[in-house]
């Protein structure tokens, strides 16, 4: 085909923008077939590269070309079973990448290997629980912080993970939505105040932790409790009365304060608690047209506009 010969001529440098742009899996064949490994390589790489051309490319003698089959999302599961077996990590590593992989692939990259592998096993969306339940004991800190961050990861898995000894690990758990309330209920008591501090922010947290926690003499920790609609009326109302203003506003902004808190917040001295209370869908229009003669024209304003809703 004279397009290939003219392409052949071309430069290096110029072959991979205008191979990208070719969508025909005929000519992108004849290419594959080219003798310069970057134009192999850009086939590789193709959205339109047909299986059988991918198939021929995942046995080419140079890896760069081996390592494109391995990142393209349309290689097959033969093909990246294959790959997974290859000589070269950098291969073996775009396979773990690839999102179209199979758990059982994965598995079979986990075994015998170490570090990076593992690692990029252990963060794929496709690893299945028997996978990440191996990896969250791996040596790798970095491996086990895949794990608790990976989205198929189970709660069981996450249990065994919040007695890990790496602090970073123990506050990916505490602040994964899939952490069992049981094994939150453990971390609220953690010496490390991020990790009681992702505790009180996450939405499954129990009201009676949330209520230790409000006791808990970090600012940060206190404020997650605040914000947390699992919270108790109880609880908010103590932490209304907190020393640190950022709490305060926090609780004039949950939507679960009960009536005498807002009303009590729509007092203080901070503006800013006030405007919280204007703004907050739960405060009564007796409040807001208390609120709509405050002192500060930007509170006065909110509790209007509200009044006008």
């Amino acid at each position: 085909m004279e397009v290939l010969v003219d392409l052949r001529k071309l430069p290096t440098s110029m072959k991979g923008e205008i191979i990208s742009g070719i969508e025909d899996p005929t000519i992108l064949n004849e290419l594959a077939q080219d003798e310069d490994p970057v134009c192999r390589a850009c086939v590789a790489k193709s959205g339109y590269a047909s299986i059988k051309t991918l198939e021929m490319l995942a046995e080419d003698t140079e890896p760069r070309v081996r390592g494109c089959v391995a990142e393209n999302e349309n290689s097959t599961i033969h093909i990246l079973e294959k790959l997974s077996r290859d000589e070269k990590m950098h291969v073996k590593y775009r396979v773990a990448n690839n999102p179209n992989i199979t758990a059982d692939v994965l598995k079979m990259l986990m075994d015998g290997e170490k570090g990076l592998i593992r690692m990029t096993v252990a963060n794929n969306i496709c690893a299945n629980e028997e996978v990440l339940w191996n990896l969250a004991r791996d040596e790798n800190e970095a491996v086990r912080m895949n794990v608790a961050t990976n989205p198929n990861v189970t709660g069981d898995v996450l249990a065994i993970l919040s007695i890990d000894s790496c602090a970073l690990i123990r506050e990916s758990v505490a602040e994964n939505s899939k952490t069992p309330c049981g094994v939150l209920d453990i971390l609220a008591s953690d010496e490390n105040e991020s990790i009681r501090m992702q505790v009180s922010y996450n939405g499954n947290t129990k009201p009676a932790t949330l209520d230790k926690l409000a006791l808990d003499k970090s600012e940060r920790v206190r404020l997650g409790v605040a914000g947390n609609e699992n919270a108790d009326p109880s609880t908010l109302d103590k932490l209304s009365k907190d020393r640190k203003k950022s709490v305060r506003e926090e609780v004039a902004m949950n939507r679960n304060a009960p009536l005498k808190t807002l009303e009590r917040l729509s007092k203080d001295k901070h503006h800013e608690v006030r405007k919280a209370i204007a703004s907050n869908p739960s405060t009564s229009e007796e409040i807001l047209a208390k609120l709509a003669f405050d002192k500060e024209t930007y509170v006065a304003y909110a509790a209007k506009t509200r009044l006008m809703e």
